[in-house]
């Protein structure tokens, strides 16, 4: 489907006025090509429109985006922007005040992680999973409960979890907020992308595949349903479903393979047909 359906099909599901949010897109990208936008302005809009993104993901709803760079056209980030503020306005979206620790608050805790590691003369190496992922990572979710983690360095993992625990009480968090159970569920671990970065801490994904196998194991709730379908898309369809699921398969928990399977296929089928 093009971009315009898709957008319509979240005006429909957001029960707004389609024609209408569809005037202030165009009115802003007309704007915003008459122009040259300054880094500033830009950083404004891309945040925008990945708040936005999330509700397409939350809708089920294909994302309106380049698959090369994730994100919409230059002058497409201006109209998806213009649309955010007009939905807040109306009080449509309620994402001013989400559940949980939004991606703001989550850099925030982590700068401080990493300003209470270099007072202890020690660097921090996180890999995150779970809700962490894909709110820093894929802006798939506004927010997140807690941050599943692999603690990379330092290898004694008493320090980070005792500092973590520092960061709680000062900004009266649980104090598991950031917490590495998950790590003992995984065979191995691979790397994705750095998506944050401050001194005293380097913050990395697991890879794609490795994200998507850890929603295949749980597929609860609807989340892990949404989060799968987002890792899955940024996966693509290269080669095919069965050359897809051997990327996946050798991040599978044991004794979910079967399970696994059987949400895998549903789920290729429902994003990229039989």
């Amino acid at each position: 489907m093009s971009c315009d359906t898709n957008r319509r099909r979240l005006w429909k599901a957001l029960k707004v006025n389609a024609d209408q949010m569809e005037a202030i897109f165009y009115a802003a990208k007309t704007a915003a090509l008459k122009r040259k936008p300054t880094e500033a302005e830009r950083a404004i809009w891309v945040d925008k429109t990945e708040r936005l993104l999330a509700f397409f993901d939350y809708q089920e709803i294909p994302r309106p985006v380049h698959s090369k760079s994730g994100l919409p056209r230059l002058s497409s980030l201006a109209g998806y922007a213009a649309v955010l503020d007009a939905l807040e306005q109306i009080q449509v979206l309620n994402i001013e005040a989400p559940a949980g620790i939004t991606r703001e608050d989550l850099k925030r805790f982590l700068t401080r992680l990493g300003e209470l590691a270099n007072q202890s003369d020690i660097k921090i190496e996180l890999a995150v999973m779970g809700g962490a992922a894909m709110v820093l990572g894929f802006s798939a979710r506004v927010a997140t409960m807690d941050v599943d983690a692999v603690i990379l360095l330092p290898k004694n993992k008493s320090i980070v979890r005792a500092l973590s625990k520092t960061v709680a009480e000062e900004h009266d968090l649980p104090e598991d907020w950031l917490n590495d159970a998950a790590a003992g569920f995984l065979k191995q671990i691979s790397l994705g992308d750095r998506v944050y970065s401050a001194p005293g801490i380097e913050v990395w994904l697991l890879c794609p595949e490795q994200l998507l196998a850890t929603k295949l194991g749980s597929w609860r709730s609807k989340k892990d349903r949404l989060d799968a379908s987002r890792l899955l898309q940024e996966i693509g369809d290269e080669g095919g479903m069965e050359a897809t699921w051997q990327r996946v398969a050798p991040f599978l928990t044991p004794h979910q393979e079967l399970k696994s399977r059987y949400a895998f296929v549903e789920l290729w089928q429902r994003i990229y047909g039989s």
